[in-house]
């Protein structure tokens, strides 16, 4: 039987990837200690947090939503894990690191099979290639280390490593092997997410693909703001000039509703999750009869109607 990704990159996400007394981990503070007590499917999938007083905004992404939204486990891919974990215990590997043997597994067992079968996938080529999000800007909350590789009937593959340590030097879990969701996606949806993001500010739909750093009404350059401007935008629509506003969302975006009298609009997360305040964060108190709009307390800001995100 073949274990659901999402538990086996809950599982790299809590694995201990090890300490360093010259880290700047301290006692607890290495992302896989922090992870130890997270449900991360009750999580939202993305939060932006928006600081109306410094005209800043930080957009961060879960990677465990990242990565579940866009790779699973099948049949074949558990089949490559357990023969990429027999050739790294082979006698002659015994020196190597995990990037190092990823590397030399894809030379000397993946690469002659994809070479046979002329096994070439969109945007991807054969692959071999060592990515490490830490060289590039990312909204993911945690570093991946990967190799893309062209696999049976030109899918995407993926050996992927997690950083739960520390500095990124160091810390990374074993790889994993994971198949790309064909069926559902296009490789350059991975490939771009990460960077892209829409926010529904009131009626207004504004969309960044550089991490927030430039916003665009209705996704078109010729209404733009930078990312100060669009923090003040936000804090104007809600009337606000000196507070720390967090909003939960989905992958690919969230909701700002202007307020209206004592009650404001939260928004929810990912299907199913609960709400919370937009100012503090708390967990609202829900209430409000059946078929009837929902609303929710907060015992620092009083009410809200809450409202998913719309797609």
């Amino acid at each position: 039987m073949v274990a659901a990704a999402d538990k086996i990159v809950s599982m790299m996400l809590k694995e201990n990837t090890g300490t360093h007394m010259l880290d700047s981990g301290g006692e607890g503070g290495r992302a896989w200690q922090q992870n130890q007590k997270r449900d991360f499917l009750k999580e939202a999938a993305s939060t932006l947090e928006v600081d109306v007083s410094q005209k800043d905004l930080i957009i961060s992404t879960s990677t465990f939503f990242y990565v579940t939204e866009f790779w699973e486990t099948t049949t074949e891919s558990e089949r490559l894990q357990r023969e990429f974990l027999k050739f790294a215990e082979l006698p002659e590997n015994d020196n190597d690191g995990w990037m190092s043997l990823m590397k030399k597994f894809y030379d000397e067992v993946l690469y002659p099979e994809i070479d046979d079968h002329d096994w070439d996938a969109y945007n991807i080529g054969r692959g071999g290639g060592i990515t490490n999000t830490y060289n590039y800007e990312s909204s993911v909350d945690q570093i991946l280390q990967y190799m893309l590789f062209s696999w049976q009937d030109n899918c995407p593959f993926i050996m992927l490593q997690i950083h739960g340590g520390a500095d990124a030097r160091g810390g990374y879990t074993a790889p994993h092997c994971f198949a790309f969701k064909s069926r559902q996606h296009d490789i350059d949806e991975f490939l771009i997410c990460d960077g892209d993001y829409s926010v529904y500010v009131g009626e207004e739909q504004w969309y960044t693909d550089d991490h927030g750093r430039h916003w665009y009404f209705e996704g078109s350059s010729s209404r733009s703001m930078d990312r100060s401007e669009f923090a003040e935008h936000i804090g104007k629509f809600l009337g606000v000039t000196d507070e720390t506003l967090k909003f939960e969302g989905d992958l690919y975006g969230c909701v700002i509703e202007k307020p209206v009298g004592r009650r404001q609009m939260a928004n929810r997360g990912s299907a199913g999750m609960s709400a919370a305040c937009p100012i503090c964060g708390e967990q609202l108190l829900k209430y409000g009869a059946p078929n009837s709009p929902e609303f929710g307390r907060c015992s620092q800001h009083g009410e809200f109607k809450i409202r998913s995100r719309r797609r």
